[in-house]
């Protein structure tokens, strides 16, 4: 490491005080969400500021955790041939871009960490602490870090759980942020309203419109669910949804099929005949698609 020098000291003093305003700003309001959440404070929890570089690096060793390059190169083709990026898109540097751009906080469930954008204001620090403090929550509860690995060849399914993850988290905080009015506040029309801004994204306003719809979903979509699931029964319903996991998106984006827990119909596709009209092809992955990623790649028609 190379010593610090006059002109840098005071950045570090800078960093270093504002790391702990975060911190201390971050117990105060995970222990508030905490209570408006249900869930008590069962472990502990580090806070670390994070730049834009770090949030990317961040990404980038999460997918290569759960993923070999040839698999993202291979994901990166198969959205291409959805029409969700153009053809030749190099899927990985798409996805760092996008999350680099839009991710403010991360929670760590490795090292129990909350992440926190050193880049983020103060008018949205309460926000982004708040819905990272809950997933701290979730962690201590349901064992955040199994919850969010990838099933191989069941996407949708991940798809729920990211629903039910990324709503719970918000609503915990929307819950908190209502005050004592709590998610009674908060009405059908704020969150229809969400939904369609997400899914009003054209490629006239943002590169790659289908994928920012999808990654952006569970947080409207995936919002809306639970805060009406909350507001109708508790968060205890919410705590039964991590014990037996909704198993479509088609479940959390109409509460009356996750009530009945109506099954996704299973589709089997006889691979043969198309192989036989290419002979020098292979099938290479096999996998679902479920009605949150159709209503992304379909959301501008009418």
């Amino acid at each position: 490491p190379s010593p610090a020098t006059p002109e840098s000291a005071p950045v570090d003093d800078d960093r270093a005080r504002r790391a702990g305003e975060v911190e201390a700003m971050a117990r105060t309001i995970t222990a508030e969400v905490a209570g408006r959440r249900n869930l008590a404070l069962t472990g502990e929890f580090a806070v670390e500021l994070i730049d834009r570089a770090g949030v990317r690096e961040f990404v980038r060793e999460a997918l290569y955790a759960e993923l070999t390059r040839e698999e993202i190169r291979l994901f990166g083709r198969i959205e291409s041939a959805l029409g969700v990026l153009p053809v030749g898109a190099d899927g990985e540097q798409v996805l760092l871009d996008l999350y680099e751009i839009g991710v403010l906080g991360i929670y760590d469930p490795e090292r129990k960490t909350l992440l926190i954008g050193d880049f983020v204001g103060t008018t949205e620090l309460g926000r982004v602490i708040g819905h990272e403090g809950a997933h701290g929550l979730q962690d201590m509860h349901f064992d955040l870090g199994a919850l969010a690995k990838p099933t191989k060849g069941r996407s949708d399914f991940d798809t729920a759980k990211t629903f039910l993850i990324e709503g719970d988290a918000e609503a915990a905080y929307l819950a908190w942020l209502s005050g004592a009015s709590g998610l009674a506040s908060i009405g059908d029309d704020l969150l229809a309203m969400q939904a369609d801004l997400v899914l009003g994204i054209d490629e006239t306003m943002i590169p790659h419109a289908t994928l920012t719809r999808k990654l952006q979903m569970p947080y409207t979509e995936g919002t809306a669910a639970m805060v009406r699931l909350a507001r109708e029964q508790g968060f205890a319903a919410i705590d039964a949804l991590y014990a037996d996991l909704p198993s479509s998106s088609e479940q959390l984006l109409h509460p009356d099929k996750l009530a009945k827990r109506e099954a996704p119909l299973a589709i089997t596709i006889d691979a043969a005949p198309l192989l036989a009209l290419v002979p020098d092809h292979r099938e290479v992955w096999q996998d679902e698609l479920g009605e949150a990623g159709l209503l992304a790649m379909l959301a501008e028609v009418e």
